[in-house]
């Protein structure tokens, strides 16, 4: 039987977003020997590796690239929860309930909620992470207000916004490539590259635009989230291509890390996104506002992908 806790899960996350224990220790408020006592028992419990020294630097093993998401879902939950659990006056709020693609809810949507809840401490939101395919699905019954996905086929059951996200390439900070302004296929030859597979959306594009580049590129591996590649490309080892969305909860999360930089990719793929909005919902005000928030972020983005999104000037100009 499992013997985990919180403190595991902190201690994981953490030491894979910063990489490093000594980051972590210093993010988390604690020390270094304690944090590589929890890696330990959690690789003990788990019974698989999740970390290798490599000339001196923590790399990620791929069970670990893997558990990342997983992990962040369930300490989010959590969170969420004891939150509820510790306003008294949640069952007064009417929550803003909004479900979104993992670029949408891991990152980016959490922080710009954690700024307007400064601000508009009324306001409560139920966010959920679920497959493109199953945003549109809820939204068609009901079951939430807003949702974030890849364009979908029939939009006649929501009002809708349309987006399209550029295409990035992630590089290291230190990567021969890093001085370039842009990235084109032929300077990713002898590189491995991360992309999603096929069955998602911004993946065929991707795939379809390496092919007809012609060029002879490896892809080292697919994943479903980009945010699991990031740690490999910030060890060296890959480059990957990441949607805008993507790198901006990478920004806008990672203020103490700049050990990773994001360049424009031509050819130009842009990935056809959608903000929809359940027909004849009702929200308060401030709820309301708080999606005009919401959009006027995304359309920054859009026109500046690469440089991280003061999130505190839309606020102020929006709300």
């Amino acid at each position: 039987m499992l013997n985990l806790n919180l403190r595991h899960l902190r201690c994981f996350i953490e030491v894979m977003v910063t990489g490093s224990m000594i980051s972590a220790a210093d993010n988390l408020g604690r020390t270094q020997p304690s944090i590589s006592r929890a890696i330990k028992e959690l690789e003990n419990q788990l019974q698989k590796e999740l970390f290798i020294s490599v000339q001196g630097h923590l790399r990620p093993t791929s069970h670990s690239i893997s558990l990342l998401p997983k992990a962040q879902s369930i300490l989010k939950s959590f969170e969420v929860f004891w939150d509820d659990a510790k306003n008294d006056k949640s069952e007064e709020t009417e929550k803003t309930k909004i479900a979104g693609m993992p670029a949408f809810t891991a990152s980016f949507l959490p922080h710009l909620v954690s700024i307007y809840s400064d601000k508009y401490r009324e306001t409560a939101f139920d966010i959920s992470t679920l497959h493109w395919q199953n945003i549109v699905e809820t939204m068609a019954t009901g079951q939430y207000h807003y949702g974030f996905s890849e364009a979908a086929a029939d939009t006649s059951f929501v009002n809708s916004t349309n987006f399209e996200l550029p295409t990035l390439i992630a590089l290291a900070k230190d990567d021969p490539l890093a001085t370039e302004d842009v990235i084109i296929p032929r300077q990713l030859q002898m590189r491995k590259i991360v992309l999603q597979p096929r069955r998602h959306l911004h993946g065929q594009l991707i795939h379809e635009a390496l092919r007809s580049s012609g060029e002879g590129i490896e892809i080292a591996s697919e994943v479903t989230t980009y945010q699991s590649a990031l740690p490999f490309v910030r060890a060296g080892k890959i480059c990957a291509c990441c949607d805008a969305m993507t790198v901006q909860g990478y920004l806008l999360n990672n203020a103490q890390q700049n050990n990773l930089i994001f360049k424009k990719f031509i050819p130009e793929i842009y990935l056809p996104s959608l903000f929809m909005r359940t027909k004849g919902a009702s929200l308060s005000e401030p709820a309301e506002y708080f999606i005009e928030y919401v959009l006027s972020c995304i359309k920054a983005i859009i026109s500046n992908p690469t440089e991280k999104l003061d999130c505190q000037r839309y606020l102020t100009t929006q709300v």
